[in-house]
């Protein structure tokens, strides 16, 4: 189960943000933009929103895995 999960994971990331690059160039070549402009844009909003996903998730694991204090034995 684990090893599905980590399979399928990072196939689903990158097929989101594949689609976002798609969906904006799209969104851009249809308004006149040309084709390599827009096709660096949309990959540009993929990468921008990779950049915020990945630090929501560095703030996450910084704040959810502080390390414990040591718990010391008073015998």
């Amino acid at each position: 189960m684990v090893n599905n999960a980590l399979e399928a994971g990072p196939a689903i990331g990158l097929a989101v943000l594949a689609t976002l690059a798609a969906l904006r160039t799209a969104d851009l070549a249809d308004t006149g933009v040309a084709t390599e402009s827009a096709v660096t844009s949309g990959y540009e909003f993929a990468l921008t929103v990779a950049a915020a996903a990945f630090g929501v998730g560095a703030v996450c694991a910084f704040i959810l895995l502080r390390p414990r204090p040591a718990v010391t034995d008073t015998d």
